[in-house]
């Protein structure tokens, strides 16, 4: 009985000692000592010296099983234990292993597949998988259980279960992944760097709707790019984090957009025309486009048309001909010689306007 204190013994040694001290009054001591049992048992059903499965315990209670069914040296599977009770199960099929992670056994939770660094996660809705991977025999102390593997699926079975994918992978730039969540035709992509989120891709029928980015790390989309089916149909930009998107590009027209107050209400909107740039503005800033530019040989504002003169060094005046003793700044409101100047670019070129 003293041996059960090494780690390891064969399942056929402790039955050999049931029979020695049965009728003894030895077994309750032999009892105390198997509920207790720390270390391996082997299954060794031909005797051969090759277990067919192995357990592992601590204090009685199983840890680990090993099914190595084909005597090969090499495991097919392994349950692992949490409390007593199942809770993962591990196989390799095809040199990519599995790792069932069970909600309630034998109900899954979800399944990994390993490839070298590359890990896909597959999140299985509750209930919908039933994987038994042993079986439990009566009668033995400590619990004795037996590898009853059914068919186990593999990667190509996993698609009918899981509307969730991760993939994962370490990279030089970062530990990368990228989670696929599929819900009928629609399907969400999202790629994270070292667990933060860097893009959301949500697709329908597998072509792009939207693209969400986070540029600078700090939680926030700065970059969100809408589809009109396989073509970029709006861009939109979120300079200083706050949620809301001051400029948005529409690539189909050409058309842009500013929030310039970040009220969620357009003030200015530009886009090309056949008479030349038109910018729109609104001048009380509360998303009413009232002042209407038209910016080419006139400029139309407000149904009046004003005729626009080229300057020797390519600067356009507005209203009034070039003014060489005018010495202009950058952008903005100017004075020269009591007159009050705007000054602006559009589309590359400078413009300079005689404020009334």
């Amino acid at each position: 009985v003293d041996d059960l204190s090494l780690g390891e013994v064969s399942s056929t040694v402790i039955d050999r000692l049931r029979e020695a001290v049965e009728g003894t009054g030895l077994e309750p001591v032999l009892l105390e000592m198997l509920e207790k049992y720390d270390g391996w048992i082997t299954e060794d059903r031909d005797s051969d010296g090759l277990g067919e499965w192995r357990i592992l315990y601590s204090s009685g209670e199983p840890l680990r099983i090993v099914a190595d069914e084909d005597q090969d040296g090499s495991a097919e599977a392994e349950m692992l234990f949490d409390s007593g009770k199942p809770s993962t199960l591990v196989y390799t099929i095809d040199g990519e292993t599995f790792k069932v992670l069970y909600s309630s056994y034998p109900r899954v939770e979800s399944i990994e597949v390993s490839v070298n660094s590359d890990v896909t996660r597959y999140e299985i809705p509750p209930g919908r998988m039933i994987l038994p991977g042993i079986v439990e025999l009566s009668g033995r102390t400590p619990v004795w259980y037996a590898p009853a593997l059914p068919r186990l699926p593999g990667r190509e079975d996993l698609s009918d279960y899981s509307h969730t994918v991760t993939v994962s992978r370490a990279a030089d730039e970062g530990n990368m992944s990228v989670r696929r969540r599929t819900e009928r035709d629609r399907e969400i992509v999202t790629d994270f760097v070292d667990g933060a989120v860097v893009r959301v891709t949500e697709l329908e029928a597998g072509v792009p709707v939207t693209v969400k980015r986070d540029v600078d790390g700090d939680g926030v989309f700065d970059v969100v790019e809408r589809y009109a089916g396989t073509v970029v149909a709006e861009i939109s930009f979120d300079a200083d984090g706050d949620g809301t998107h001051e400029y948005i590009y529409f690539p189909i027209d050409s058309r842009e957009e500013w929030d310039f107050d970040d009220d969620g209400r357009i003030d200015c909107r530009q886009y090309p025309s056949e008479n030349g740039t038109v910018r729109e503005y609104s001048s009380a800033m509360n998303g009413t486009l009232d002042v209407k530019l038209v910016i080419g040989e006139t400029i139309e504002r407000n149904g009046a048309v004003i005729p626009v003169y080229p300057g020797e060094d390519g600067t356009m005046w507005v209203g009034s001909p070039p003014d060489p003793s005018f010495e202009f700044t950058v952008s903005g409101l100017s004075e020269n010689e009591g007159r009050s100047y705007m000054i602006y670019s559009v589309n590359g070129k400078r413009y300079i306007e005689v404020l009334p």
